[in-house]
């Protein structure tokens, strides 16, 4: 099976643009599309997280699909205690993203990480706040209610 390959014309198409909520869109879409795929080789996707994150350092959906990367990372990819520090990244980035976004994915999921991390780390306030705002983003995110017992 031959080794996935990363998306030149979308690196190029981010490279072209200035506007920091916009540069990684193209890789984020192209990265989430063939997420799973890529899940067998970590670190090509690693690095194409690590351009998105060089062209636009403060967006939401590359902070949160690089603490997808860090959390469930195989062997010594992986790191919780990175992933866990990229979802609070991601959920305080989209707080301050502009509401009329286009694109819709990945505030409700960060919000929930950032639960199950507090939740391990044994923060019952903060994990029940996170799990909250998930559900306030998203109302029928079943994750989030069933993480809140409902």
């Amino acid at each position: 099976m031959a080794k996935p390959k990363t998306n030149p014309k979308a690196h190029q198409l981010c490279a072209r643009h200035s506007d920091p909520q916009s540069d990684a869109r193209p890789i984020i879409w192209s990265q989430w599309a063939d997420f799973e795929a890529r899940a067998k080789n970590a670190e090509d996707a690693a690095r194409d997280i690590e351009l998105s994150l060089r062209l636009a350092p403060r967006n939401p959906r590359a902070l949160f699909v690089d603490g997808l990367l860090n959390w469930l990372g195989p062997g010594f990819f992986g790191d919780q205690e990175v992933g866990c520090q990229r979802f609070l990244e991601a959920a305080t980035a989209f707080g301050k993203e502009e509401p009329a976004s286009s694109i819709r994915w990945g505030a409700p999921e960060a919000h929930f990480w950032v639960g199950r991390c507090k939740r391990q780390e044994g923060d019952r306030e903060a994990e029940q706040q996170f799990f909250e705002r998930a559900l306030q983003l998203a109302p029928g995110y079943v994750a989030a209610q069933r993480a809140l017992g409902r």
